[in-house]
């Protein structure tokens, strides 16, 4: 099973502030309550997290949120390799 992206773990937070649900921390019980509260329709899925985002985005909260795209494996890109890499596409 692959592990979720940073992204994906915001679209579930959003999805479950959305059902009034809170992650999978509790009991077995309330595991399975929250999965049942999901929606079978993808459409509506996209819904409640589209309507949640817009309320949460005007928060500080979000405001304060930063996301990191980084995959493990992906090659290390620092400033100087950068900064190198900008100046040889600009010389002839």
């Amino acid at each position: 099973m692959k592990e979720l992206t940073e992204i994906e773990h915001f679209a579930l937070e959003m999805l479950f502030r959305a059902l009034g649900a809170k992650p999978f921390n509790g009991s077995f019980e309330d595991m399975l309550h929250t999965i049942e509260l999901i929606p079978r329709s993808p459409k509506q899925v996209h819904y409640l997290i589209t309507e949640e985002l817009k309320v949460y985005a005007r928060t500080e909260e979000f405001k304060r949120r930063e996301f990191c795209r980084f995959k493990t494996g992906h090659p290390r890109r620092d400033s100087a390799s950068q900064a190198t890499d900008a100046r040889s596409r600009a010389s002839p």
